[in-house]
């Protein structure tokens, strides 16, 4: 085919029409793009925008290389960066910002760091803060067409979820202690143990008040520095403030100030910057005080502390009085039944051991009486001999009664005076000269010069003649018997040692106790009733003392008393 000359003018022309036209075309076209593509990216700034400060979590976003692309207010909040390092915009300065709040920055940049050699792995875990807060931090990659270009973190505050969950334990450990455990120091420990889980309790002391006295005893005590103080009134003290005001107290140097200047409280004790007391309160009334404290740190406590440690009071202020009216009743029933042991001990003694010698001291009296001219002189002597015996028995028996009997009632006097331990051991062992002669006994006594001691010379006399009795009783003929007395760590402590009979291990854990009822024979065949040592266990006490015996069989005993000078 072959076109007219004015054919190819017409297509000449026409074709360079057409391309201006196609061109314009495209360009309108891809100008109309960009701007859709710009809609939609302000669209997603300005929703990523209002996302970012709506959430309730802390969001910042970081390129692959960790650098800081963007966060919202609510990450700046939850890591309290000030205004100053936030216009920096400095990474690193909030970066050290960030790590010197935190218990353990080494763990937390040394998991950062991790995340950024793994940069696909999602990652979540809870950091601790120094102040105690709680964060749990969840990080993910950032992708775009399957590329990974950042990783995008969300921090979100749980301390009050984690001190509620925590909370709920502790009061779950303690409840579940105050139903299995009877004894009430080993309750105060598992209440500290418990404490500690969730707040600085390394310095606690409990302090209950003591009504008939008028004085604090420290129940349970640990502390770094201070040792448990005896009973005291303390009127003064941080804690007998919070036990008159019945109010919870958390102590700042500025609030100790304050109430030391209205002459309220006076330091009593190591001084210590955090310190924290709640009252122990049951519906009646306060019987003492929950302290805790921490020497090296202020502010180590706050308000919800305190009201943590205020509801704990009062539960174990409920329980304290429990296990103080279960005590008490354990106490009682123990008294009831060593006063039916007492009544049956008393009983058998008047109905035996008393009743037996008056029988021979009767029988023999009699022999003498009826007979006394057809005996020969050998045998009413034996007679005679028996009869001194039995009535001298019967009457050390009888006297050993009516002071045990007198004692049961509480009404001995009690009148400690100042006593030459020397002279008074010297007299008693004139006194069993005669009995310890007889069986030709070495009895002597090693007393340090002039000691002395306070006591009540009846009560100690009392013990000291029934030990050196016994002694003579259970030794055999041509046996030693030492009483020895020194001072030792402020106490006085007299032994009497006899080469004797001894004892096992099961017949000395009788003695002492008037429900066990043990007695045996002497080496020539003398009775016994228990009673003696008994007597010497209560006087002793009575003098705040204590007694007890070292034994062994056909090695002899040695029975101790230790009294205060």
């Amino acid at each position: 085919m072959s076109l007219t000359a004015s054919d190819e003018l017409e297509f000449s022309q026409g074709l360079p029409a057409n391309k201006v036209e196609v061109e314009e075309a495209s360009r309108a076209s891809e100008e109309s793009h960009l701007r859709e593509v710009k809609e939609k990216y302000e669209r997603t700034i300005s929703l990523l925008n209002a996302t970012l400060e709506s959430t309730a979590d802390g969001i910042l976003v970081a390129d692959g290389s960790g650098k800081i692309t963007k966060f919202n207010q609510k990450f700046a909040e939850i890591w309290q960066i000030p205004e100053s390092v936030l216009a920096t915009r400095d990474d690193e300065k909030m970066l050290s910002f960030v790590l010197d709040q935190l218990a353990d920055p080494v763990g937390f940049l040394s998991e950062v760091q991790e995340l950024y050699l793994k940069i696909d792995a999602p990652s979540f875990d809870v950091v601790k803060f120094k102040d105690g807060k709680t964060i749990e931090r969840y990080s993910q990659p950032q992708k775009l067409d399957g590329t990974t270009i950042g990783r995008v973190w969300s921090f979100r505050d749980v301390t009050e979820r984690k001190q509620a969950e925590m909370e709920r334990q502790v009061l779950s450990d303690i409840a579940h202690g105050f139903v299995t455990t009877n004894d009430l120091g080993e309750m105060l420990k598992l209440v500290h143990q418990s404490l500690k889980k969730l707040l600085y309790a390394e310095n606690c002391f409990f302090a209950l008040y003591e009504q008939n006295t008028g004085l604090f005893h420290f129940t349970y005590f640990i502390d770094q520095y201070d040792s448990a103080p005896a009973p005291t009134a303390m009127p003064t003290s941080c804690s007998a403030y919070v036990y008159r005001t019945g109010k919870s107290l958390l102590m700042t140097p500025g609030i100790f100030k304050q109430l030391s200047d209205q002459n309220q409280v006076e330091l009593i004790g190591s001084p210590s910057p955090s310190w924290i007391g709640v009252p122990l309160k049951t519906a009646e009334r306060v019987i003492g005080i929950l302290v805790l404290q921490n020497y090296e740190n202020e502010n180590c406590y706050n308000e919800n502390h305190l009201h943590f440690l205020d509801s704990i009071g009062n539960q174990v202020a409920n329980v304290i009085e429990r296990k103080r009216a279960e005590e008490g009743l354990r106490v009682s029933e123990a008294r009831l039944r060593e006063l039916n042991a007492t009544k049956d001990k008393f009983f058998s003694i008047i109905a035996h051991d008393l009743k037996n010698p008056f029988n021979n001291i009767l029988g023999l009296s009699q022999i003498l009486k009826d007979q006394s001219g057809k005996l020969d002189k050998g045998t009413m002597e034996k007679y005679v001999d028996t009869i001194n015996s039995s009535a001298l028995m019967t009457y050390e028996l009888l006297e050993n009664l009516l002071k045990w009997a007198i004692s049961q009632q509480g009404n001995n006097a009690f009148d400690p005076k100042l006593i030459d331990l020397t002279h008074l051991v010297q007299s008693i062992l004139l006194h069993f000269k005669v009995d310890a002669d007889k069986k030709n006994l070495d009895l002597s006594a090693t007393i340090d010069e002039g000691l002395m001691i306070m006591a009540d010379e009846n009560m100690i006399s009392t013990c000291l003649r029934n030990l050196i009795s016994n002694a003579i009783k259970f030794t055999p003929r041509n046996g030693t018997i030492k009483v020895n007395a020194d001072v030792r760590d402020g106490q006085a402590r007299i032994s009497v040692s006899d080469t004797g009979m001894g004892m096992t291990d099961e017949e000395t854990g009788k003695l002492f106790k008037i429900e066990t009822n043990y007695t045996r024979l002497g080496t020539d065949k003398e009775k016994g009733t228990g009673l003696g040592l008994i007597l010497c266990k209560e006087f002793v006490e009575k003098l705040g003392g204590q007694i007890g015996v070292e034994s062994q069989p056909g090695k002899g005993s040695t029975f101790n008393i230790s009294i205060p000078v």
